[in-house]
């Protein structure tokens, strides 16, 4: 049997940082796919957790998702979130991606401030 392990090591003080930009939406089939922009922006990794919400005028949540992040570099994430339940009308997209993981322990992140941005959605 062969096993194989990454070997991860950081070199000075890390500052961890990143951007979000260019959220969008697109409906397929039965799912909303969300992509958006995010640039690390400090010296080390950014680890993270995405966490959206699909809500109507009145803040009633009607779909989430969580899905964990690593920005080594620049990604365009996707991610999907079930909406077969939604009714059609206008909806608020919001995202935000926060330090920490449930899979990794808290000492292994380097934190960073939390980012977020929102875009319109509209059901039909």
């Amino acid at each position: 049997m062969r096993t194989i392990l990454p070997v991860l090591y950081r070199k000075g003080k890390q500052q961890g940082g990143i951007t979000l930009s260019a959220l969008s939406t697109e409906r397929r089939g039965d799912s909303l796919l969300v992509r958006a922009h995010v640039e690390r922006t400090g010296t080390a990794a950014a680890l993270g957790t995405a966490r959206g919400e699909l809500v109507d005028s009145t803040g009633t949540v009607h779909g989430t998702f969580l899905a964990p992040v690593s920005a080594y570099y620049v990604i365009d994430p996707r991610f999907a979130m079930g909406i077969a339940s939604v009714p059609p009308g206008r909806y608020r997209l919001r995202l935000e991606i926060a330090p920490g993981r449930r899979d990794l322990a808290p000492e292994v992140i380097v934190p960073f401030t939390t980012v977020r941005d929102s875009v319109a959605v509209e059901l039909h």
